[in-house]
């Protein structure tokens, strides 16, 4: 019998370790140029092109109550477009310091009761002694919208 797999992207911030599900992920892209948007949602750094569409860039660091992104090389920062079906979302990482295959024995051996550690975190996994955050990418981007929908409200 084959075991399927889920796979993540994994990235660090501060001392997580994070994972992101490749099909949550519509593409990885470099950075662009970006403009910042004058009131708008804390984690907002600006918005940017993808192709011919304008899309928000999210601050991951500061959506998840940790430290800026740190400045690194240039040629290793990212950003990560997910998927969503009203709104192409990008969120910059340092670096992807790697593609993970997880097995469906370590998907259901996950730990969900320390997700509340890290804002949304759906669950962790750990790797070769090393805890990965999951992150639940559509409450991030629910999370995301309603802010926005709500700073709208309140700005009209």
């Amino acid at each position: 019998m084959t075991s399927t797999s889920k796979d993540l992207i994994i990235f660090t911030l501060e001392n997580y370790t994070i994972g992101i599900g490749v099909s949550d992920v519509d593409e990885v892209t470099l950075p662009t140029e970006v403009k910042p948007l004058p009131m708008g949602l804390p984690a907002l750094i600006g918005l940017f092109r993808v192709r011919e569409t304008i899309c928000p860039l999210i601050d991951i660091a500061k959506l998840l109550n940790l430290k800026a992104i740190q400045a690194t090389r240039e040629d290793e920062r990212r950003v990560l477009i997910l998927k969503s079906s009203s709104q192409k979302i990008g969120i910059e990482v340092d670096r992807i310091s790697d593609i993970l295959a997880l097995t469906d024995e370590q998907v259901l051996n996950a730990d969900e009761s320390v997700a509340e550690s890290l804002p949304y975190t759906k669950y962790t996994i750990i790797v070769k002694e090393q805890t990965i955050h999951v992150l639940d990418v559509q409450a991030l981007i629910d999370t995301l919208i309603n802010e926005a929908e709500e700073l709208f409200t309140l700005q009209n």
